[in-house]
């Protein structure tokens, strides 16, 4: 997903094959798929007709000039027309683009699997599988050697059952890639995961929404968003079959759009709130419980992953989510009745108070409480002595992001023994 892309080739509607448009597909990583096409699916020659009468489509198929099969959903028509150009021109932004396949419809049961490449993950979780062998000759000169395990490829790092139907798999592969005449030759590592059916197929939606929460667990793991760069699907019943009788899958290729503005910033693992191996033995419940409670957390959960992802600068707003879902935990956890927040804020602070970094640290109550209903509210400034604003507004946040962190862990079954450990030895400045 981070090249440019474009597709030659004619283009038409689900099941209207004898109505084909020639046009050119165009995808720009994190900006636009755009398809331009010569002429109209409703063969009006006026150009001025087929502008006026051009409509929004949610499925369009392709042939491009290489043979493959393109599906595209959520078609807008755009552009402009020319009165002295002798034919239409029909414009179309598209917000998913689907290379290897025809859909129907976006919820068609098609696939059994999606892979998703998520660079973050390599820290996460190291791939491991090249292995340096350094030794001396006879001249005592260093002597490099590097070698692949087929056995560590195809063995998968872990597989977890998360509902009777799918399977979540942390994988790790290599890649070579070499110059024309050989003189330079790429060998790279990652790790990546996918969310597989093999019982039945599902469809496109629910594999996306699956992956998208696993994706927010390893942005909670790091402290940090990350941008997709890769996902592939695969459809059990689409595959080459070899001579010997081997199956190799069919990929097809799935494209977007992410217009988030994203800042890149390689982590090591002591920026990690938590790696693989440090809960490795207790992944397989936490991940149960991150996938099986979605619904009940997700807006908690997506609270504190839109508070760690690196902005160019920082608002009220970004306090008000974390203040926000505090709030929610303790009414929904902990305490129903209608209390006031200083209360919910004093109780959560209590509860995680065995904590090291929760005990050392000094959280200003009115403060919290006097820049909610400033910001939410809109109370008068002079009827709020405690509020703050600035680098000082700020570094309350990291404070109640803090209390946040700790009550997601605890909704996920870290008990705060363990929740302690992992604040103690990550070295985020997410953290206090």
């Amino acid at each position: 997903m981070n090249e440019k892309l474009e597709f030659r080739g004619y283009w038409f509607l689900p099941g209207k094959y004898d109505s084909k448009v020639a046009g050119i597909l165009t995808f720009v990583p994190n900006k636009k798929i755009k398809l331009e096409l010569i002429g109209s699916f409703d063969n009006d020659s006026e150009p001025l007709h087929a502008f006026l009468n051009k409509k929004t489509e949610m499925i369009l198929h392709g042939i491009t000039s290489d043979s493959k099969e393109i599906t595209l959903y959520n078609c807008y028509p755009s552009g402009k027309v020319n009165l002295s150009c002798p034919f239409p021109m029909v414009n179309y932004t598209c917000q998913y683009l689907l290379v290897g396949k025809f859909l129907d419809n976006i919820n068609e049961c098609s696939f059994n699997k999606i892979q998703v490449h998520f660079p973050i993950l390599n820290e996460w979780l190291y791939p491991g599988l090249i292995e340096t062998k350094i030794e001396f000759n006879q001249d005592k000169q260093k002597c490099f050697s590097y070698s692949v395990s087929n056995e560590k490829i195809e063995e998968p790092k872990c597989k977890i059952k998360i509902n009777e139907n799918l399977d979540l798999i942390i994988r790790s592969g290599i890649s070579v890639n070499e110059s024309d005449l050989r003189l330079d030759v790429e060998l790279s590592q990652s790790t990546f995961f996918e969310i597989e059916s093999d019982k039945e197929k599902i469809t496109l939606k629910k594999l996306l929404e699956k992956s998208g929460v696993f994706e927010q667990f390893i942005s909670l793991a790091a402290l940090s968003t990350n941008r997709v760069t890769n996902i592939i699907l695969f459809d059990n019943d689409s595959y080459q079959e070899l001579t010997d009788g081997t199956r190799i899958k069919d990929s097809i290729d799935f494209f977007y759009v992410d217009r988030t503005p994203f800042y890149s910033e390689r982590k090591s693992n002591h920026d990690f709130l938590f790696t693989y191996s440090q809960v490795e033995a207790i992944f397989p419940q936490i991940i149960s419980k991150w996938y099986n409670d979605s619904d009940n957390i997700a807006p908690i959960r997506g609270h504190l992953i839109e508070s760690v992802r690196e902005k160019s600068q920082y608002s009220s707003l970004d306090f008000l989510i974390i203040v926000q879902a505090l709030e929610g935990f303790h009414r929904r956890y902990i305490d129903h009745k209608k209390v006031s927040l200083k209360k919910r804020l004093s109780e959560l602070k209590s509860k995680f108070d065995d904590i090291t970094k929760v005990k050392n640290v000094d959280i200003d109550l009115d403060a919290a409480v006097d820049s909610r209903d400033y910001y939410s509210h809109f109370f008068k400034r002079t009827e709020k002595p405690h509020l703050l604003d600035g680098i000082e507004l700020y570094n309350l946040s990291k404070k109640l992001r803090l209390l946040l962190i700790c009550c997601v862990l605890n909704l996920i079954g870290i008990e705060n023994e363990t929740i302690n450990v992992l604040l103690n030895h990550s070295n985020s400045d997410k953290l206090i």
